[in-house]
């Protein structure tokens, strides 16, 4: 998981090529960082860690390394990446504004199947989203620019439990999505600081 300067977060492909100097990467066993990273970047990994942390009950093992270290725990890290290769400069890496681009094309849909089995699958809202456009009885659909999530209410209906998955892989495919992009669930009471993070309230 790759973190910019606004504290956008997306998933990238575990590998060596992905990583931009400056920049902080996340792995389920890893934490790097760099001496150029920013105090909002560092404490953006913090939140996740231990949204992680708390989501595994106290199981990880945090191991925070940074971009100059050396060591068992780096060369474990490079492991785990499939291996150390040149790593991009910040400029290389391309402008917070393109990552901020990311946030415009939020979309949130809501997916009602009522008990006579009539499905509806609508767009709730798009750019600035907020948690309380969310309702307890539906399945909602959240596309965040760099993975789609489904967020399953409490008392959402046991149709909209199952179908909300098909929904969210449909939606790739129909409305051009990357086919690659995450896809996740969310009960309603389950939400950790990474999910929260999305909406703009």
């Amino acid at each position: 998981m790759s973190f910019q300067n606004s504290s956008i977060s997306a998933p990238v492909s575990l590998s060596w090529r992905t990583m931009t100097s400056g920049f902080p990467f996340l792995s389920a066993s890893r934490a790097r960082t760099s001496s150029s990273t920013g105090i909002k970047e560092k404490g953006r990994v913090a939140q996740l860690v231990r949204a992680l942390d708390t989501e595994r009950k106290g199981k990880p093992e945090v191991i925070v390394l940074h971009e100059s270290d050396t060591g068992a725990d780096m060369d474990e890290f490079w492991k785990l990446i499939g291996g150390k290769g040149p790593i991009k400069s910040a400029k290389e890496g391309g402008h917070d504004a393109d990552w901020e681009k990311e946030l415009e094309k939020k979309k949130l849909f809501r997916l009602i199947i009522d008990a006579d089995g009539k499905e509806t699958f609508k767009l709730v809202d798009e750019g600035k989203i907020t948690y309380s456009e969310l309702h307890t009885d539906d399945a909602f659909i959240l596309d965040v620019g760099c993975e789609v999530i489904c967020w399953i209410g409490a008392k959402a209906s046991s149709a909209e439990r199952k179908k909300s998955l098909q929904y969210a892989q449909d939606y790739l495919v129909k409305c051009e999505r990357p086919h690659w992009l995450p896809i996740s669930r969310v009960l309603e009471g389950g939400e950790n600081a990474y999910f929260k993070a999305h909406f703009d309230d």
